[in-house]
């Protein structure tokens, strides 16, 4: 990767900026200004071009460019970005966002710690394509933008360690369990909190975010309707929710089998991809991927029912070969599933 010095890359920023925070006066000439841009060294290695060559997303910086290209600034994505509500900064909207994706797809800028971070800070909610009049496809774009840097640099080590720590729960929920509550009951998080060397490592927002856990219990692969059978949905148990969140996932089996439907939860489905997906590894997506579409290709099986919107909206988009988008047409959250279908008549509800 070509270095670029810091005096430089900080002018080449501000310059940036004065053009970025005067962008929406520009409307339709907001693509062409890019490209004027004085351009700076980004790589470009044959490697760089190998290793994305081989990724789920054959050509990135082509992507970015086609839905990149169409914003024209107009400003309305601004009130329902939340990263852009909180921060009133021009870096964190997804116009920001966009110019930036499209500048380094054009070599226009490198793709530096800080530009990354200001990807990074996206939450990939998409509430920005809701309401594009251009119909800009963010969320591919923003993938795309994150395979591209993702193959041209390593990521810090705090990074590589909390990608291995996904990879623990994804492959072995069991044992991320018996870690985790060792590391909670067993007095070490404590301890790590009190001394302030979880900060100093970047790590506190993580640790924050870890749940208590209660001991680890084996779902069922099969749950028998109640009553009279009226159908069969799969469900999908998402590699978190399946330690963090087993009590919304027992709920769901409770209430799709009083409503009279059979439950069927494929012993080798994995995790939807989404966290390799918007963290640029597009290898491990594929591979999740393609283990999902095996695990759920069941006969007459309804919906594929899903309890979290993150990973119903990932599998929902699942692209490639006849089966996978089967799997895509199927998904539905289980919310959108019990509003569809007809009650049994003599099912009481209770007050929560």
């Amino acid at each position: 990767m070509t270095k670029v010095a810091r005096s430089d890359t900080n002018a080449e920023r501000r310059r940036y900026l004065g053009w970025l925070l005067t962008a929406d006066k520009r409307g339709d000439r907001y693509t062409e200004a890019m490209r004027d841009l004085a351009p700076a060294s980004a790589p470009n290695s044959p490697d760089a071009r190998a290793d994305t060559a081989r990724a789920l997303i054959p050509d990135p910086l082509a992507t970015v460019r086609a839905g990149a290209g169409r914003c024209v600034a107009c400003g309305m994505c601004l009130p329902h970005c939340p990263t852009y509500r909180k921060t009133k900064s021009e870096l964190e909207s997804p116009r920001g966002r966009l110019s930036l994706m499209l500048a380094v797809a054009n070599g226009n800028l490198a793709p530096t710690p800080t530009l990354e971070s200001h990807l990074s800070l996206c939450l990939t909610c998409r509430a920005c394509e809701s309401v594009c009049p251009a119909q800009v496809p963010f969320g591919d774009a923003m993938d795309a933008a994150r395979a591209h840097i993702a193959s041209q640099r390593d990521s810090p080590w705090r990074w590589r360690w909390l990608a291995q720590a996904i990879q623990l729960f994804v492959a072995r929920p069991r044992m991320a369990v018996a870690l985790l509550r060792w590391y909670q009951r067993g007095g070490l998080q404590f301890v790590l909190r009190r001394s302030g060397l979880l900060k100093r490592l970047g790590l506190a927002n993580a640790d924050a975010e870890i749940p208590a856990l209660s001991r680890y219990a084996e779902i069922d692969a099969f749950y028998s309707a109640q009553g009279q059978r009226r159908g069969a949905v799969a469900l999908l148990l998402g590699c978190i929710a399946r330690v963090a969140d087993r009590e919304t996932l027992h709920s769901a089996i409770n209430v799709l089998t009083r409503l009279g439907y059979d439950v069927h939860v494929p012993p080798r489905q994995t995790c939807c991809g989404a966290l390799h997906l918007h963290q640029g590894d597009t290898d491990g997506f594929e591979t999740h991927k393609r283990a999902n579409v095996e695990a759920f290709d069941l006969p007459n099986v309804e919906a594929i029912i899903t309890v979290a919107s993150g990973c119903g909206a990932t599998l929902a988009e699942y692209r490639g070969d006849e089966r996978a988008q089967n799997l895509a047409r199927n998904v539905m959250d289980i919310s959108a599933f019990i509003q569809k279908i007809d009650w049994p008549k003599d099912l009481e509800l209770k007050p929560l």
